[in-house]
């Protein structure tokens, strides 16, 4: 976990895989209180990895691969919820309840599900076609985008990650679907949450979220629809992508 040690990669494969096997063994048995704080520590432990394998030269990405599952990584994060579900009552009692309560402010701020455009900047509403019934069933960018646009009322910093990793929690199957299909507009949504978190100061969070963010905006560099060009500014200012 030492970001400037190369000389262990063979190893830290190993052990990595020997934990995720252990890991998948303990997921298919009954839910034990004895283990419930290991499998929540080996989720967020797994999360942390997943952000650190990343390529090194922006053209590598995912984005430019013909090969689907590239964003698998992404998904990772969101496996803490279905493990805290299998717990049920049992996990609030786990030693990670305090940094899970501060991922939301208990207004519902992110858990908005509200209906409609309000809220969601125009550009966005315009490029994304929402209209006043759009919602998560009827309009796949809805709800990332409601997401997104009240994650833009806080400050990004290491101290509210909590709250901005909620974002790839709520991804669902068809906003899933438009990222393995490089959608551009789903693309330009999540370059707007990986500016975000370039914002947030840590060293196994700050080379992916970088390259991610500057590999989508090489992607959409020539893309002929204007207001994906305008909307690109924010993202390529935040990673420091240079045309």
């Amino acid at each position: 976990m030492i970001p400037t040690y190369d000389c262990g990669q063979f190893k830290a494969s190993y052990h990595w895989e020997l934990a995720m096997a252990s890991f998948q063994r303990e997921l298919v048995l009954p839910p034990a209180q004895h283990n419930m704080d290991a499998m929540v520590s080996t989720c967020m432990m797994l999360a942390v990895l997943a952000f650190t394998g990343s390529n090194s030269q922006d053209s590598d990405s995912w984005i430019f691969s013909p090969v689907r599952g590239g964003t698998n990584w992404l998904y990772v994060q969101g496996g803490l919820s279905t493990i805290l579900s299998q717990y049920k009552e049992r996990a609030a009692r786990n030693i990670w309840i305090p940094v899970i309560h501060d991922a939301d402010d208990h207004e519902g701020t992110f858990s908005d599900e509200s209906p409609g455009p309000e809220g969601i900047p125009a550009t966005f509403v315009d490029l994304c076609d929402i209209d006043e019934n759009s919602d998560s069933d009827s309009n796949p960018y809805h709800r990332p985008l409601r997401v997104i646009s009240n994650l833009q009322k806080i400050e990004a910093s290491s101290f509210t990650f909590t709250k901005l990793i909620s974002f790839v929690g709520d991804i669902d199957n068809g906003y899933r679907d438009l990222l393995q299909n490089k959608d551009p507009r789903a693309l330009l949504i999540l370059a707007y949450w990986f500016g975000m978190m370039c914002a947030v100061d840590q060293w196994w969070v700050q080379k992916r979220v970088r390259s991610e963010c500057s590999a989508i905006c090489m992607f959409l560099a020539n893309n002929p629809d204007q207001r994906i060009q305008q909307l690109l500014e924010g993202p390529a200012r935040a990673c420091g992508y240079r045309r």
